[in-house]
């Protein structure tokens, strides 16, 4: 019984975590970069200026970056 008891208790704690989103979305701890120290990485932007994805330089006419930054 008292085993019993135990793994409820377990079972229920890892349920209270379970599909709890993070209290931070950011990065915590970073460092701010100097400009030009990643120069394959790039910003992609709203045309009011909100940067909302990045994106990686591939060639001097190409940018990889993930299919749901730009929908439909």
């Amino acid at each position: 019984r008292a085993l019993s008891v135990s793994v409820a208790h377990y079972v229920f704690l890892i349920c209270l975590v379970c599909g709890q989103p993070s209290l931070n979305t950011r990065i915590v701890g970073g460092e701010v970069a100097p400009p030009g120290s990643w120069p394959w990485q790039i910003s992609v932007n709203s045309i009011g200026g909100r940067q909302f994805c990045g994106g990686s330089l591939v060639n001097n006419q190409w940018v990889v970056s993930a299919a749901h930054c730009f929908p439909g």
